[in-house]
């Protein structure tokens, strides 16, 4: 009895050692598939922004920047992306004392192209999108050259996956220009899961933009950027009935491309016009955010 108790606890930490590794090696296999059948789907977006900024009407900054995002094909010659990606919104930015000095800033995207992992770029246009949801939807330009080539087989978010707790997330997005837009993989667990007042999921790690997966591949949602009540922000996965609720007016959008030159913001309790021009990309987060820091602060320092 003794020599069989002895073994059962001699054993027991290398079984279970070897179950937790198989598991671990189970969940990046799987992982694994999710990005090799669905990185493809997944683009990166390269534009310029146009960063203006004017004090008592007098224009203190003027410039052009790089912008980056990442996109997820859902619908034949459509994307959804990060609005906030796309579209800085430097009123919480960290510029608190430019803002109790009056300077007024405006942001302009140039020009949006997708970018493949080989370099190919397709021009594109921002169609419609919801601030609060911080969901944009990005066509492509039926107009351009670049277009006869363009193939990609949308991502399938017609299913309602619910996560619990602890459950893998797989993130898949593009690395930037320095890594030549090679497809990316992250994986993540859930840690948060906030029901009101609309369902969201806070993860161990999240990608702005990026396509969220569970493991059996199925399409969860998009990670995305949230205002919160003290100002910042905060980052979440929101599900994919939010993006499909919009999609059919994203469709709409997108084959009006060239009646009209002006994008649509919508909001939960109904739509209206946007005045902005309708491209969009997002910058690199650090350096534009120490650019209009820095400019702004010596325009106030200035006055």
């Amino acid at each position: 009895m003794n020599q069989v108790l002895f073994a059962i606890l001699f054993l027991c930490p290398f079984v279970c050692f070897q179950a937790v590794s198989h598991a671990q090696i189970d969940t990046k296999a799987a992982a694994r598939q999710v990005f090799e059948t669905n990185n493809s789907k997944i683009y990166g977006m390269r534009g310029l922004v146009k960063l203006e900024a004017s004090m008592q009407g007098k224009q203190v900054l003027n410039r052009e920047m790089r912008s980056y995002g990442i996109g997820t094909v859902i619908s034949e010659n459509l994307l959804v992306t990060s609005y906030r990606t796309i579209k800085p919104d430097p009123n919480i930015q960290g510029l608190t004392r430019a803002q109790k000095t009056g300077i007024k800033i405006d942001t302009e995207v140039k020009e949006i192209k997708l970018v493949d992992g080989s370099g190919e770029e397709f021009d594109a246009k921002l169609v419609l999108h919801d601030e609060d949801l911080d969901l944009a939807f990005v066509a492509l330009d039926q107009d351009a050259d670049s277009v006869g080539s363009w193939s990609c087989e949308p991502v399938d978010i017609n299913q309602d996956i619910e996560l619990n707790h602890l459950d893998d997330v797989v993130f898949l997005s593009r690395a930037q220009e320095s890594m030549r837009f090679q497809p990316s993989v992250r994986v993540g667990q859930v840690s948060t899961i906030i029901k009101r007042p609309r369902k969201l999921y806070s993860t161990s790690t999240l990608v702005t933009g990026g396509a969220a997966f569970n493991l059996e591949g199925q399409y969860v949602g998009m990670g995305i950027r949230k205002k919160s009540g003290s100002g910042g922000e905060f980052s979440a996965v929101l599900p994919a009935k939010y993006i499909r609720k919009l999609l059919p007016q994203a469709i709409e959008k997108a084959n009006s491309l060239g009646q009209e030159e002006s994008t649509e913001e919508v909001t939960d309790e109904g739509s209206k016009a946007d005045e902005e021009e309708s491209d969009a990309v997002e910058p690199d987060e650090n350096d534009l955010t120490k650019f209009q820091n820095a400019e702004l602060e010596a325009a106030s320092d200035r006055q």
